[in-house]
């Protein structure tokens, strides 16, 4: 048998092994009518004294509810705008580091920009409670999520 037969053989086996597992080669999106299932596992829980339990489905039932903070609110003056970009930085005694904004998040009609020393309104979040100690915008740990002029 030479290297080329042995090779389709290769390929042939494994091919058969896929089938044989009941592997799914194509993801959840090519079949987007069928949800994939999960059946036949089992999952053990083991004690510190060796006590082994299995895990049901209502072991891992638990209650969450997940809440959106209330907006944090301050009065601030404008640091920077940089209006071609679209962004820049507010000042408030509550917000150390700056609070950083986007045209966007401007309550206004209009072309919304500010100007450097304007006092406006804002509602800001923080990002580092809600989404971890690496979460920043462009380097601040504030954002801006609404700015009353």
């Amino acid at each position: 048998m030479g290297s080329r037969n042995s090779r389709r053989w290769g390929y042939a086996l494994t091919a058969l092994a896929v089938i044989a597992a009941g592997i799914s080669v194509f993801g959840p999106q090519s079949f987007p009518e069928r949800e994939p299932t999960f059946t036949g596992a089992t999952a053990w829980n083991i004690d510190p004294d060796g006590t082994i339990t299995e895990i049901t489905d209502s072991d891992l039932v638990a209650e969450t509810t997940f809440e959106n903070p209330p907006p944090l609110r301050a009065s601030a003056v404008v640091r920077e705008f940089h209006a071609e970009e679209g962004w820049g930085v507010l000042d408030a005694a509550e917000i150390p580091g700056g609070c950083w904004v986007f045209y966007s998040e401007i309550v206004a009609t209009g072309y919304r920009v500010l100007t450097p020393g304007q006092l406006v309104d804002l509602e800001y979040e923080d990002l580092v409670a809600q989404y971890g100690s690496d979460a920043h915008q462009d380097g601040y740990r504030y954002r801006a999520t609404s700015v009353r002029p």
